[in-house]
């Protein structure tokens, strides 16, 4: 059994917070959030990065994990 965050194969998609996003997701998401950059795992949002290359980087690291 593993004790891992996530799935052989599992990718995270990395998306920026639009108004549409905002929107849609008002329960989670805040004004200020919005054009930050955040991936989603497992129907959350994490991260709420300044800039696509800091989300992205993040995402590496933990895909290597």
């Amino acid at each position: 059994m593993s004790n891992t965050y996530r799935e052989q194969g599992d990718t995270l998609e990395v998306i920026q917070i639009t108004s549409k996003v905002l929107k849609k997701n008002q329960y989670c998401l805040k004004e200020e959030d919005l054009g930050k950059w955040v991936f989603n795992l497992k129907g959350l949002y994490y991260g709420f990065y300044d800039t696509r290359v800091e989300c992205q980087d993040r995402v590496n690291q933990l895909m290597c994990d």
